[in-house]
């Protein structure tokens, strides 16, 4: 299983979702400027279980069936490219 360790990461799957509430989580990740993201399961887990108030283990596992079904990691990697830290 393929595991993003960037913020930028989180961010992209954050869009591919096209849920606020994660994607909000993921820009806080990027404005508190977090140099070493946690890896993507476990941090995931937190922004759920912090904004959504949901099972975290479900959450993070509904990312990676909705984001692995869509695309290739490599081809969210590139659409993210031009993200800007704010």
């Amino acid at each position: 299983m393929i595991k993003p360790q960037s913020s930028k990461d989180f961010i992209g799957f954050a869009l591919l979702l096209e849920d606020v509430s994660l994607l909000d989580a993921a820009h806080q990740v990027l404005n508190a400027q977090i140099r070493n993201a946690p890896k993507f399961t476990r941090g995931w887990a937190e922004l759920a279980a912090f904004y959504n108030r949901n099972d975290s283990s479900e959450v993070v596992e509904q990312v990676f069936q909705k984001g692995l079904q869509k695309c290739r990691f490599e081809d969210i990697l590139e659409s993210i490219s031009d993200i800007r830290c704010g």
